[in-house]
């Protein structure tokens, strides 16, 4: 199964990794035989992770947008304008 894992992710990250057998033999105290057990570990390639941009908006949290841009299409968000809404009533 470690060996299936193994070729799996070298043929889809293009990197190497590496399948180690261990055989431990120890004698059996209560009979002339001895006893193998063994250990298999596999060392799987790992995929390039992509990096992302944020900006940070005033709360500290990440965002896409930046917080500081005006926005041209979609609401402003608590943003300044870029052009003055006409439609809007001005307070006297």
């Amino acid at each position: 199964d470690r060996l299936h894992e193994l070729i799996a992710a070298a043929r889809s990250t293009g990197k190497g990794g590496a399948l180690n057998l261990s055989i431990k033999i120890t004698p059996d105290n209560k009979t002339d035989m001895l006893r193998f057990s063994t250990n298999v570990t596999a060392k799987l390639p790992q995929a390039e992770r992509a990096e992302t941009l944020f900006f940070v908006d005033k709360e500290g949290n990440p965002t896409r947008q930046d917080p500081h841009q005006l926005a041209m299409w979609e609401a402003n968000e608590n943003r300044m304008a870029a052009v003055p809404d006409p439609t809007e009533k001005k307070e006297a």
